[in-house]
């Protein structure tokens, strides 16, 4: 005869078996306890409650302090006396000084607000006016990587030969301020005698009719205890 397992007794709805039943022991003891964000974020990693802190704003290049002519007419001086080693200063602050058989000069302006570095040097001066003469000048006029030639008409109707360079002031440094000196002056050292060969006049060299050769409204002169540094050619 055969024997029948009974099954064993229904389970209730929402009963849970023995097997099932949670112990009263919890699994949360074994789980570690969750840890705090703040615990987890490094300091510098926190952000903060005021947001992130503002950025100092840059000056604008065209907001910035630029010299003023003054200063840097103070500036040029001080260079030419260290480099030059003598130069003379007529009432106007024009700075000048022989280099060669010709005779530089540098004065400082304004152009819209902002200094200019004026370069030059007379080549030759009491030139008779020619058509020939203004041909060379326009000629040779920008023969040149670093200046130009241009010719002045003298009170008296005689003409002047000028080599010129100039300069913005604003950020003018010792070495562009020489660069532009060595060059004006060395050019103008190097065509005077074949101007006046051609064309006749005198050279800047030359004594004035005083017998002076430095501007006649020269009214001081400074030297440098060193000698200068100015010797010829692109500096």
């Amino acid at each position: 005869m055969e024997t029948s397992e009974q099954p064993g007794p229904a389970e209730a709805p929402g009963q849970t078996s023995p097997a099932e039943t949670p112990s009263a022991e919890s699994p949360s003891v074994e789980t570690p306890p969750a840890e705090s964000p703040s615990a987890e974020t490094p300091p510098a990693e926190r952000p903060s409650a005021e947001g992130p802190s503002p950025e100092t704003p840059e000056t604008p290049e065209s907001e910035a302090p630029k010299p003023d002519a003054n200063a840097v007419r103070e500036q040029i001086e001080g260079i030419l006396v260290d480099k030059v080693g003598r130069i003379e200063i007529d009432r106007s602050g024009l700075f000048s000084f022989p280099y060669g058989s010709a005779r530089v000069f540098v004065n400082v302006t304004e152009w819209d607000g902002r200094p200019v570095v004026n370069v030059w040097a007379y080549t030759n001066m009491d030139v008779d006016p020619s058509e020939d003469l203004y041909r060379y000048v326009a000629m040779q006029a920008d023969a040149w990587i670093f200046g130009h030639m241009g010719a002045k008409e003298q009170p008296d109707g005689k003409v002047s030969i000028v080599f010129r360079n100039t300069l913005l002031g604003t950020h003018l440094t010792s070495e562009e301020l020489m660069q532009a000196v060595g060059a004006v002056g060395w050019t103008a050292d190097q065509v005077d005698e074949e101007i006046k060969g051609k064309f006749g006049g005198r050279l800047s060299s030359e004594p004035l009719p005083d017998g002076s050769t430095a501007p006649s409204d020269t009214v001081t002169s400074l030297q440098s205890e060193k000698p200068g540094e100015v010797e010829g050619g692109y500096l």
